[in-house]
């Protein structure tokens, strides 16, 4: 029966595994289509990452049905606010624009949904797999980028700047978990880390460096909680040496960007991108439909004949402008829930780095992209508050949470219904 057990779960494991890597890739892929690789000649008229995410969640659904979870009502924090979001879609101007953008809305809703279910399944085994290849793939855009990035801001396998800048700072992040948990790769990720800052610095993104930056700075109180002292000293010492040996290498390249986008345009001209512009007619929309708003993606259809854009590139702005005082009160319930776990996620390596870079991604927001480009902001809140709630049920009584708990067992098998 033992053994049965074992091989159980380490099956599920493993499929556990694979579908939250496949699931990672999908939301890295961000609007991937085969359009753009095939300049239009396919096309299935919607995003073939919806197909891919419905796919991954049957699997998984398959996989592991009947597997009990205590997790289900903490973790449904986020659906409201997804609720209010496409039912204001009905209200607002109807353009073909408007139901392509509504359509992704819905992928956005399949991601968090997937989230959820992945981190009621295994919170720290989901966690620790996202946080792990968030750093693998920074390290991956960091070298291409600068390998091959070419002009003044670096960029890598097709994405923008600031889609760039995103993920070399979170992988800069997220590789101080590894530095901090893995001591076989420890020096390994000790050098990659300058290399993912360094190309944050390149990307030329404003907001991406200002997020690193916050995430990074708030990570010394933090981790100072956790107490990863005394080999805590001797990391900090490798990694200063290998942060002041990667400014000297990439020097030439590194001090006309930070001339240019930093002191330059941000403190000398306080040059804003536009941003100035479209924050004022955001806060118009907001006074003229307090607590409605306008509807879903109503943004562009009031003010791209004047500026050209279709969001206002500030998360919180776009909600205020589209959903209302009613869609900044759901909203501000995920950022409560966040603060509420941040807390108590002080006693985790892990969840203080996942904090980290929810707060990275929360700052990188405010300034740039729209609802689906913040998506991994919404599937971190998620893993911050299962890893909250995973912590806490290892001080009492609950159940194993965890797949890889050598308490968990199938529900066939704790019930007496196995067939072994």
């Amino acid at each position: 029966m033992g053994r049965i057990r074992t091989d159980r779960q380490r099956d599920l494991s493993r499929t556990f595994d694979f579908v939250t890597i496949s699931f990672f890739l999908l939301v890295l892929g961000g609007r991937f289509s085969l359009e753009r690789l095939t300049g239009g000649a396919i096309s299935l008229g919607i995003s073939e990452i919806q197909f891919a995410l419905i796919g991954l969640g049957m699997l998984a659904m398959h996989a592991f049905r009947g597997q009990p979870r205590k997790l289900s009502t903490q973790l449904i924090f986020p659906l409201p606010f997804f609720a209010w979001a496409l039912a204001s879609s009905l209200r607002g101007e109807l353009t073909l624009q408007v139901a392509a953008n509504t359509s992704e809305m819905l992928t956005l809703l399949l991601i968090v949904l997937m989230a959820i279910f992945l981190a009621r399944l295994d919170p720290i085994r989901f966690a620790s797999l996202f946080v792990q290849a968030s750093a693998i793939a920074g390290i991956i855009f960091a070298i291409a980028g600068i390998l091959l990035g070419e002009g003044s801001r670096i960029s890598a396998f097709g994405g923008g700047p600031n889609v760039f800048g995103r993920v070399t700072g979170v992988g800069a992040v997220a590789a101080l978990y590894l530095v901090l948990t893995n001591k076989p790769t420890r020096l390994l990720w000790i050098g990659a880390l300058p290399i993912m800052v360094a190309a944050t610095i390149l990307s030329g993104s404003r907001g991406a460096m200002l997020g690193l930056s916050v995430g990074l700075v708030a990570l010394v109180p933090m981790l100072r909680a956790v107490r990863v002292r005394p080999k805590g000293v001797g990391i900090a010492v490798l990694t200063t040496i290998s942060l002041i040996g990667a400014a000297y290498l990439f020097r030439e390249r590194l001090m006309p960007v930070i001339q240019l986008r930093v002191i330059d345009l941000t403190i000398n001209e306080r040059y804003t991108s536009g941003r100035d512009g479209i924050t004022d007619i955001a806060i118009q929309l907001f006074k003229e439909k307090p607590i409605f708003g306008w509807g879903l993606f109503s943004f562009e259809t009031q003010a791209s004949a004047t500026t050209g854009l279709t969001y206002p590139h500030n998360l919180v702005l776009q909600i205020a402008a589209e959903l209302g005082l009613f869609g900044i009160v759901l909203f501000a319930l995920i950022l409560l829930q966040w603060l509420f776990s941040m807390k108590r996620s002080f006693e985790s390596t892990l969840a203080t780095i996942a904090n980290s870079i929810l707060l990275l991604y929360f700052t990188v927001s405010m300034f740039s992209g729209d609802y689906y480009d913040a998506r991994q902001f919404f599937i971190f809140s998620v893993i911050v508050v299962a890893i909250r709630r995973s912590i806490t049920n290892q001080g009492s009584s609950a159940p194993a949470s965890s797949l890889m708990d050598p308490n968990w067992v199938p529900r066939a098998t704790s019930t007496g219904q196995s067939g072994a």
